[in-house]
């Protein structure tokens, strides 16, 4: 069965989510294979137009931990979004800002 792009952004949306939380609580062991799970959306919707597009909207979602996860996957097709994206996250005062201010210095 095929998933829709809906489907596979709700995946997206979850995973990131339990991802981020997995990662504070200190459980990497679940935390790396939720990252595996979402490597995998993240490879479905970043294959389309349409999923790239959504991946975009993502950039501005209330979940700091989707917007890390969004701004990660289009690095390299979207650098100006995406360190706009980096530079508010940076600003914010959790472990998301320490995740984004390295990928921030990709573009350093």
């Amino acid at each position: 069965m095929k998933n829709t792009i809906s489907e596979l952004k709700n995946a997206y949306l979850r995973l990131a989510e339990e991802n981020s939380l997995y990662k504070a609580d200190g459980n990497y062991k679940k935390a790396n294979f939720v990252h595996k799970e979402l490597s995998k959306v993240s490879h479905l919707l970043t294959s389309s137009d349409e999923g790239r597009a959504e991946l975009v909207k993502l950039l501005d979602h209330k979940s700091s931990a989707v917007r890390l996860w969004a701004a990660a996957d289009l690095r390299l097709l979207f650098p100006e979004k995406v360190k706009k994206a980096l530079n508010l996250l940076a600003k914010e005062d959790s472990l998301v800002s320490v995740e984004a201010k390295l990928l921030l210095g990709d573009y350093l």
